[in-house]
């Protein structure tokens, strides 16, 4: 996210994005815009997490009374934003560190690939490379504790940043084969197993189906996951249906936690982050994220990501992407909420077509915006995009800072108390606050107040004089 720097584009009409008179160097605008363009996507998943039980999320029939506006919310999460988000997000990042990584070697960035010949890099640059993989690391850190968000991606981002160093010689070729491996091992990985002992559980929907008489809304009411006293929906009794009833309760531990103090939060959280930036990280998060950054450096590579390919290129990938991967999304969508699929389906395998799914839609969305930059369609929205896009790193935190505040106990206290689509919308109106935000921050400053820290703890100066003893 933060290793986006100043590079050369191949096509300068790509590159014509001023903010400031005469004090920000041109970039790459379109790589900025699609930054942006991800750090506000993954805006309209992450605010579920915040703002509601992780166990409601996949349940928006039972949680608020609004079960037609929720449903279609949470689909809609699902089928564009959910990974696909996260997958451009880990694209962009492979593609940006690549960028600094052949600019040490004046390596050109064409559809014929790097040059084969052996160069040494700047130490220095080197070392800012390096500095700034070690100040991520730090500030996933803090993003996971004291923020108290264990799902970061800064940490494993800066990590993963140290092992793009000695493949960036690769082909493209190489890289897409390396992705696609580790994508294919995933799904190989993910294959369910029979289990006779296993009872069929199905979704949650066929639970609730079977009882007549179910809650309404928790969402209404925050501090309990049963119905009020007196009211005509009472009645559901674990013995009725003891997972619901395990459900509800769930909810209510989960609800009195939030809107405590930050103390009990932050002893929940610390264990969470531990377990997901260790035992997580290398079991999920290097597959998960590596292979993404594998094949954002060879689109990169290919001229994809700056828009050296012809605008027919981008059209077939936009509709191919969205096509094949939205289908594929709306299949592992449609079992969950408890709908026949129109051809042989079972939601235990969304875990397999996941990386497909997702990839397939980020690479849809990427497209979609690089023909807009390329035909000079929406250029305002583009300007306010990239500007977004400038400030990422300055964003992503900002979320989280304003999420925390809103939601948990020692802030506003308004956890559990927004539907799906009321979540939505407020992230939608967040977004659109930083996008603003961020375009009159950078027409009056160079960077955003976190993307200066980062230059400025990178920076160093160097003595050329020979080593001693």
């Amino acid at each position: 996210m933060a290793l986006a720097e100043t590079a050369a584009a191949p096509d300068p009409s790509l590159a014509r994005i001023a903010f400031g008179p005469e004090r920000v160097p041109e970039r790459i605008a379109v790589l900025d815009a699609l930054r942006g363009f991800a750090v506000l996507g993954i805006c309209l998943r992450n605010v579920f997490v915040f703002g509601m039980p992780n166990s409601a999320y996949a349940v928006p029939f039972l949680w608020g009374i609004s079960e037609q506006a929720n449903v279609i919310s949470w689909t809609l999460v699902e089928i564009f934003v959910d990974g696909s988000m996260r997958a451009l997000f880990s694209m962009l990042f492979g593609a940006s560190a690549l960028l600094i990584l052949s600019g040490w070697q004046g390596v050109g960035l064409g559809m014929s690939g790097p040059s084969r010949e052996a160069a040494v890099p700047d130490i220095q640059a080197i070392d800012r490379y390096f500095r700034r993989l070690l100040i991520l690391m730090g500030l996933g850190m803090v993003h996971g504790y004291i923020l108290l968000w264990p799902h970061d991606v800064l940490f494993p981002y800066g990590l993963l940043g140290f092992f793009l160093f000695p493949l960036r010689n690769l082909s493209w070729r190489a890289l897409m084969g390396l992705s696609l491996g580790i994508m294919l091992l995933t799904a190989m990985a993910n294959i369910p197993v029979p289990d006779d002992a296993d009872s069929a559980d199905g979704p949650v929907q066929a639970q609730v189906e079977a009882v007549p008489d179910v809650p309404p809304s928790v969402a209404a009411q925050p501090q309990a996951g049963a119905p009020a006293a007196g009211d005509e929906t009472a009645g559901v009794e674990p013995e009725t249906d003891i997972e619901l009833a395990a459900l509800f309760q769930e909810w209510d531990m989960d609800i009195l936690l939030h809107l405590g103090g930050y103390r009990e939060l932050f002893a929940e959280y610390a264990e969470k982050t531990f377990e997901q930036q260790t035992t997580e990280l290398y079991k999920a998060e290097i597959a998960d994220l590596g292979a993404l950054m594998l094949l954002g450096m060879a689109l990169l590579k290919l001229g994809v990501f700056t828009g050296q390919r012809s605008t027919r290129f981008y059209i077939v990938l936009a509709i191919v992407g969205y096509g094949s991967g939205l289908l594929v999304n709306l299949a592992e969508t449609i079992p969950a909420l408890g709908f026949e699929a129109p051809f042989d389906w079972d939601v235990s395998w969304a875990p397999i077509t996941y990386d497909l799914g997702r990839t397939l839609t980020g690479l849809a969305h990427l497209s979609a915006i690089v023909l807009i930059v390329k035909l000079n369609v929406f250029p305002i929205a583009i300007r306010f995009l990239a500007a977004a896009g400038r400030m990422a790193l300055t964003n992503y935190l900002t979320q989280t800072l304003f999420f925390i505040f809103l939601f948990y106990g020692f802030g506003a206290g308004q956890y559990a108390a927004f539907e799906h689509y009321q979540l939505l919308l407020l992230a939608l109106a967040l977004g659109i606050g930083q996008i603003i935000a961020s375009r009159i921050v950078l027409a009056h400053l160079r960077q955003g107040p976190l993307e200066w820290l980062v230059a400025s703890l990178c920076r160093t100066k160097y003595e050329t004089r020979p080593l001693t003893s």
